[in-house]
């Protein structure tokens, strides 16, 4: 698991965590540049909240077969689990 090889311990439960936490202030930083960039939102003053209130970003690493083409399957659960 790559988790393990990076020096992380595994998760308490597979449904319970996303495989990284990104906590670092620098990395935060340039993670919510990204999506002030990219992103959009209905949320008035949406930008200026990241910028103050910087989140923790949680990433999970999927796999898919194929070539970039191909289907990606996510299950619910998954989708669940990142909802807000």
């Amino acid at each position: 698991m790559l988790r393990s090889r990076s020096g992380y311990t595994p998760p308490d439960s597979p449904d319970s965590r996303a495989a990284f936490t990104i906590k670092d202030p620098m990395i935060l930083n340039h993670m919510t540049d990204f999506v002030i960039k990219y992103g959009s939102s209905q949320t008035a003053e949406w930008k200026e909240k990241l910028r103050v209130n910087l989140p923790v970003y949680h990433l999970d690493i999927v796999a898919s077969a194929g070539s970039k083409v191909s289907p990606f399957v996510i299950t619910t659960s998954q989708v669940e689990r990142v909802s807000i």
